[in-house]
């Protein structure tokens, strides 16, 4: 089971939604748009059954994932709560602190250490970056051990290098937006942070540039 929290109030949540609704599953638990807040996903979390996944596109900071009304839907005093969970965000910062505290606590929290890229809401460039986020959300609940991770951030570069040709066979290095359509795109696997249960640093792609910001 996956919870999917998205959040859709500015045009770069409402992106995020966009994409995440092209991703669907009938399995999945989905709390979207003005649904998407801290008390909604807080009596989701607590009333669900067995191991936990949950994958989230929002706004965050480097001690929150933030929900519809932009407060903080998931905070670093909710580490306990999320002992037993495995997180993906897609949203700026909370690779750095909070995931950081989650795993701390046993918990696991694949996030991204830096302002990162919202994607392409247009019709002609969703397929591509819904094709991404799709993969990672199938697979990264399985990832528990550093082998594991180290093998799906290849995956996912791949993915990404695979995406960077289709836009150029696009003509979108030419859009008007190219800087965004690409930023994006290369950050979903070189900023991406992965936390795993009680261990000190993040697991990082071999090829990641720095960590943005340090604990």
């Amino acid at each position: 089971m996956t919870i999917v929290f998205v959040t859709a109030h500015d045009t770069q949540t409402a992106a995020n939604l966009a994409i995440a609704q092209l991703i669907a599953s009938p399995g999945d638990i989905n709390i979207f748009g003005a649904n998407a807040t801290r008390a909604n996903l807080l009596q989701t979390l607590a009333s669900a059954i067995g191991p936990q996944s949950l994958f989230c596109m929002s706004h965050g900071s480097r001690d929150a994932l933030l929900d519809d009304v932009r407060m903080g839907a998931l905070q670093a005093n909710d580490a306990e709560l999320l002992g037993t969970c495995k997180v993906f965000a897609w949203a700026c910062n909370t690779g750095a602190r909070l995931g950081h505290v989650v795993a701390q606590a046993g918990g696991i929290w694949w996030g991204y250490d830096c302002p990162i890229t919202a994607p392409d809401d247009r019709p002609m460039y969703t397929p591509i970056f819904a094709g991404i986020f799709a993969a990672i959300k199938t697979a990264f609940a399985a990832c528990e051990d550093e082998a594991s991770v180290a093998a799906l951030l290849l995956h996912i570069q791949g993915l990404c290098e695979a995406a960077l040709a289709a836009l150029d066979q696009m003509g979108a290095q030419h859009d008007f937006d190219s800087f965004s359509i690409y930023s994006c795109c290369n950050q979903i696997w070189s900023r991406l942070s992965v936390w795993l249960a009680h261990q000190p640093n993040p697991s990082r792609h071999p090829m990641a540039p720095p960590p943005f910001i340090e604990l």
